[in-house]
């Protein structure tokens, strides 16, 4: 089971191995004033991350004042004026269920984690709009004598640690954006929901991953849909992704994301999925895709021959993209769609 880490002794050694992971990808971090919403400032060690995606920079203090909370402050790299941070996760030195960020045991993993309370413009964002937006990231913890909700961000001694916490503070971008905006580019998550409760992630997953590999794949499909009115970007508890269109309602491509794909139960689990979501909320001409993540090239090679003869398509990240085993993109793949 996971825990929340409560005593101070565990959330300080929990902060020191974070800064620790941060002088590992940039052994010279260097002194920066930020500027918060509220006016302040602070002049904090500031980490540059170079992740796949474009630079990253991380802040926090050099040292935490006893008893006092240590903002950890993230911000992708780009050139807007003074250095404001995308998203604070605040760190409590004690339990403080006020304080949205915590450090979590997950076995002999150390992740940082939030509760999901994050600043916008018009101030704090409503959590059940956080929640909704990530619905697959979602955990499970012990909190104290309690049982909590939380969004994993990053395990700290992973190995690709600065892309984690890059695609994580583009989801929270991606959810302030949706907000301000009043959700117009949202992804709709109520799309002919069922009643079978929170989204969760198969069985066979690693939830530590499904959840981020859904939002890369969601904001892939907003991206190539922006400019078209005929499709809605959706999914519910039980489909990780669809193209909808936007006039029947009925999803022209259907997308079951894994984390983990082999011959045997998985991969009749996914398949099965597939075919009976295309019963229910598509037609015999839906696309059916199944998507990897980034680590799963030797199982790809094994299965796409199976999966060809059978009308399906697998696709595989590639940073912030996808492509299919042969090299081509996600856009190529849905050309036929997004052109017809």
């Amino acid at each position: 089971m996971r825990e929340i880490l409560i005593r101070t002794r565990d959330i300080a050694a929990a902060v020191a191995r974070f800064r620790r992971a941060m002088a590992e990808l940039d052994a010279h971090p260097r002194k920066a004033e930020w500027v918060f919403p509220n006016g302040g400032r602070a002049t904090l060690a500031t980490y540059t991350i170079t992740t796949r995606g474009g630079r990253l920079l991380v802040a926090l203090p050099a040292r935490a004042g006893a008893g006092r909370r240590v903002p950890h402050l993230l911000r992708l790299d780009r050139d807007d004026g003074g250095l404001t941070p995308d998203i604070e996760i605040n760190i409590a030195p004690a339990l403080d269920r006020k304080v949205s960020g915590v450090y979590l045991r997950d076995g002999k993993s150390l992740w940082l984690a939030t509760r999901g309370r994050f600043t916008a413009y018009r101030g704090t964002l409503p959590r059940e709009r956080v929640f909704r937006h990530f619905e697959k990231w979602l955990v499970d913890a012990t909190d104290g004598d309690a049982c909590a909700q939380v969004i994993p961000v990053a395990a700290i001694d992973s190995a690709t640690l600065g892309d984690d916490l890059a695609d994580f503070v583009r989801a929270v971008v991606a959810l302030k954006s949706d907000y301000r905006h009043g959700e117009g580019g949202a992804v709709q998550t109520g799309w002919r929901e069922n009643e079978s409760g929170r989204a969760t992630a198969p069985a066979d997953a690693r939830d530590d991953l499904h959840g981020p590999l859904c939002s890369t794949l969601e904001a892939r499909l907003l991206a190539l849909t922006h400019m078209s009115a005929q499709y809605k970007v959706c999914r519910n508890s039980e489909i990780d992704a669809a193209l909808v269109d936007a006039r029947t309602n009925r999803a022209r491509a259907i997308f079951d994301v894994r984390t983990t794909l082999t011959f045997g139960a998985t991969l009749h689990t996914a398949v099965g999925r597939l075919l009976c979501h295309r019963h229910l909320y598509g037609d015999a001409n839906t696309l059916l895709c199944i998507v990897l993540a980034s680590d799963a090239v030797t199982q790809v090679i094994v299965i796409k021959r199976l999966l060809a003869d059978i009308g399906m398509a697998v696709v595989v990240r590639d940073g912030h993209d996808f492509r299919t085993p042969d090299g081509l993109l996600l856009a190529g793949l849905l050309e036929p769609l997004l052109t017809g």
